[in-house]
């Protein structure tokens, strides 16, 4: 059994500010790579709820926008998930743990707990972030020390980075970081044809038509709520599908 990845706590512009970076593989997980050189799986963070949450008439699909005083960010949950909204209001203060993804350059979370907490939670989360950042700040430094003496080849940097006592996922950040600052930007066109894709194969997988909702609670793990709308209604301005009634699509 793969053990479940902890989550680290961060503010919304940290989030905002990092690099995503999208899982190669499909049971591989997707991930940010902060400013600092930190990679989070998992992001925990406490904020105040700024709108109305929002669940479906069939309760597979709901969402909730977060503000934490930086920044701002959606928050979407899925399934037997959407319970998790039914005590959250406007106006509350939570602390949040979710999946980072990003849709069309913007970050979002896929929640798995949030909760209402008490106001001292906000300075206690703040204080937590700025003993984890000097804790990992010395740790950086050696890794870009490392990084650079060894010429920038990640296998022996992190060989050494070892010896020394320091993460190697360090020097694996300080590496991700530069490919994706060299790398040229690729088309998007790519990932939506994928999900273009699935989606329709998915919906020709029952005759009498397949509910928005239904599509979304299906690939929720996997893409945005934005991405899976998007493919949904590239897929009808082609033809592939058309719309049966109301939110209930058919493959053409």
């Amino acid at each position: 059994m793969k053990k479940r990845v902890s989550s680290q706590r961060l503010t919304l512009d940290e989030i905002h500010k990092g690099q995503f970076v999208s899982a190669e593989e499909d049971f591989e997980l997707n991930y940010l790579i902060t400013e600092d050189a930190r990679k989070v799986y998992r992001a925990k963070i406490v904020a105040t709820v700024v709108s109305e949450p929002y669940i479906s008439d069939d309760t597979a699909y709901g969402r909730v926008q977060l503000d934490d005083g930086f920044e701002t960010i959606s928050g979407s949950v899925f399934r037997e998930q959407t319970a998790l909204l039914d005590e959250i209001q406007m106006g509350d203060l939570v602390q949040a743990i979710g999946k980072i993804r990003e849709w069309q350059g913007e970050k979002q979370l896929t929640l798995e707990a949030i909760k209402p907490v008490h106001p001292n939670f906000l300075l206690l989360h703040r204080l937590e972030i700025l003993k984890a950042k000097k804790e990992h700040q010395p740790l950086l430094e050696k890794a870009q020390k490392i990084y650079t003496e060894e010429g920038e080849n990640l296998r022996p940097a992190k060989e050494r980075a070892k010896a020394e006592g320091v993460p190697g996922s360090i020097v694996e950040a300080l590496d991700e970081l530069k490919y994706l600052a060299e790398k040229p930007e690729e088309p998007e066109i790519s990932k939506v044809e994928m999900v273009k894709s699935k989606v329709l194969s998915f919906i020709e997988k029952n005759p009498d038509g397949m509910e928005m909702d239904a599509i979304l609670a299906e690939f929720a793990d996997t893409y945005s709520s934005e991405e899976i709308e998007e493919a949904v209604r590239e897929l009808l301005s082609i033809g592939e599908i058309f719309e049966r009634k109301i939110n209930v699509f058919v493959k053409v």
